[in-house]
């Protein structure tokens, strides 16, 4: 059984884990390289995260952090506040597939960061498919949709960019 509570912090869990090849930063503070994504997490166990914001972020970085958030050093600012849900799928549904679904590959990564900058432009950044596995359709050579792994640790994923160009939406290809 996953441990579910890893879903509160999960960046951190993620470059301690199964991303830790992607790890920069300290022992307590880490982020992601920001070609990949803009999240960081931090050991929620650590005493005086703030002194180490300095030595793992440079000028002008942005970046997300998950849930509770450390006290900010005086010279970051908080611009944004995201809301997001997160699921769980914890009995897999049946589907049937009419389509053919086929791995994507860097021979694609053009093609995956375009479909999802028009569809939902902002968070998926043009080294994010090195996070995990990702799939499309394609209809007459186009990739049209496509969805992927990206926060992975032990007994958990993140599906993400699951997305479909609006021409081909109401089809089920999600």
């Amino acid at each position: 059984m996953p441990d579910h509570k890893k879903l509160d912090n999960p960046a951190w869990h993620a470059l301690t884990e199964t991303h830790t090849a992607f790890a920069l930063g300290s022992a307590v503070l880490k982020k992601y390289d920001p070609a990949i994504v803009w999240f960081a997490g931090y050991d929620r166990s650590a005493a005086d995260i703030v002194q180490q914001f300095d030595t793992v972020f440079e000028p002008g970085d942005s970046f997300f952090l998950f849930d509770d958030y450390p006290a900010m050093p005086a010279h970051y600012s908080i611009t944004a506040f995201v809301e997001c849900m997160q699921m769980v799928c914890e009995k897999p549904v049946p589907v049937s597939i009419t389509e053919n679904i086929v791995p994507l590959d860097k021979t694609d990564h053009e093609e995956m960061y375009t479909l999802v900058s028009e569809v939902f432009p902002g968070y998926y950044l043009p080294g994010t498919p090195l996070m995990g596995d990702y799939f499309g359709i394609f209809k007459a050579g186009k990739l049209v949709a496509m969805a992927g792994e990206r926060l992975c640790m032990h007994g958990l994923t993140e599906i993400s960019a699951v997305v479909t160009h609006p021409q081909y939406q109401g089809l089920k290809y999600a």
